[in-house]
């Protein structure tokens, strides 16, 4: 049998409801929800894609296109390129090479919506 004081235990008592210990514990819960759902998010993988430039061509344009054409875009080759994540703008960046692969380094944030 355990015996605890009145004094030590009345300066405590509201905190010891029923009702406490369930919103403590909703909480808790929240808490560990708010965390697994943070680290589900962090993984989750999203298309990333730099656009070089564009061009209108006519249809007969592009039918007749070849392997080994070159299409001239509209940009020019030292202007910073448009980077979206999903259909977003998200940073204007520029085109280089990282070992073999074609790479883009990030220069700004577009602030969006």
């Amino acid at each position: 049998m355990v015996y605890i004081l009145l004094g030590v235990i009345e300066p405590i008592m509201e905190n010891l409801s029923a009702q406490n210990w369930i919103e403590a514990r909703k909480k808790d819960d929240d808490q560990n929800r708010y965390q697994s759902n943070t680290r589900e998010l962090l993984s989750v993988r999203s298309e990333l894609v730099a656009f070089l430039g564009g061009t209108d061509l006519t249809i007969k344009e592009l039918l007749g296109l070849r392997e080994g054409d070159v299409v001239r875009l509209d940009s020019q080759i030292d202007e910073e390129i448009i980077v979206m994540v999903g259909d977003r703008i998200k940073f204007s960046g520029e085109p280089g090479r990282t070992g073999n692969k074609k790479a883009v380094k990030i220069k700004n944030l577009i602030a969006g919506d």
